[in-house]
């Protein structure tokens, strides 16, 4: 992995996530992962990070999302359970299992008792089907209102295609863009979709810190792009832009 901060127009190469974000400095974080293009790559990579430090981490979903590869699932709405794979392995995902076998969100009332556990939390609270553009539906995201980050992603391999090709709920973005189904993603329908709350702030309540990742950002060409939207964004008070390529991660 890769990453530029926000006001850096250098990489870093293998950071700690965790640190560039500010969530070490905080002791029971939060945080829901929305957009398209990279929101499992991110949950992954933060809780690889909570691993390294020996902290306990809960992970879920507000939605569906595949199960983890390589982590702890529990299937079962029952904290004493939860407790034993923390005690454990220190790392849990908690999920039902749905008739697909992706995990599914438990009771938001379960996930609501978790949250008293004081243990930071990352939560998939949106879907994108593995598209990297993404506008939400009317039901969508689902964010916890204990949230104290929202981290928006977005995928940089959507500019210049077509809006039908690459954005999940394409018929709806085309609305709200004003555009086509087959219209062409330019650098402002991402500026758009990040600074409006019918975008990637839908849900977003004052009291959470609002973060973006542009993924993908894996040449030269991207990078400028991306420099250039994050410059657009920042003009319209969104300041917490990263850059990011999980290029050697294969569930982006």
């Amino acid at each position: 992995m890769k990453l530029m901060i926000p006001n850096k127009t250098e990489w870093e190469i293998n950071p700690v996530l965790l640190d560039a974000l500010g969530l070490d400095k905080v002791s029971s974080p939060i945080v829901s992962v929305v957009g398209g293009g990279g929101k499992t790559s991110t949950l992954e990579q933060l809780t690889k990070e909570y691993a390294q430090k020996r902290k306990q981490v809960i992970v879920t979903t507000t939605t569906h999302m595949m199960p983890p590869k390589h982590w702890p699932w529990c299937r079962e709405e029952s904290v004493e359970i939860v407790d034993r794979y923390l005690g454990k392995k220190g790392v849990v995902w908690i999920g039902l299992e749905s008739d697909t076998g992706k995990m599914k969100s438990p009771a938001l009332e379960f996930l609501k008792k978790l949250t008293g556990k004081k243990l930071p939390m990352i939560i998939e609270a949106d879907g994108a089907k593995r598209l990297p553009f993404k506008v939400p539906g009317e039901w969508e995201p689902v964010i916890l209102e204990e949230s104290t980050m929202v981290i928006g992603v977005l995928g940089m391999d959507a500019l210049g295609k077509p809006l039908a090709d690459m954005c999940f709920r394409y018929a709806i973005a085309s609305k709200l863009l004003e555009k086509p189904e087959d219209g062409i993603i330019t650098k402002d329908d991402y500026a758009k979709v990040i600074c409006n709350s019918w975008g990637l702030k839908k849900g977003l309540h004052k009291n959470m810190d609002y973060v973006i990742i542009l993924n993908k950002v894996d040449d030269e060409q991207r990078l400028k792009e991306a420099l250039c939207i994050r410059d657009m964004v920042r003009k319209l008070g969104i300041d917490k832009v990263y850059l990011s390529s999980y290029k050697a991660c294969k569930n982006e």
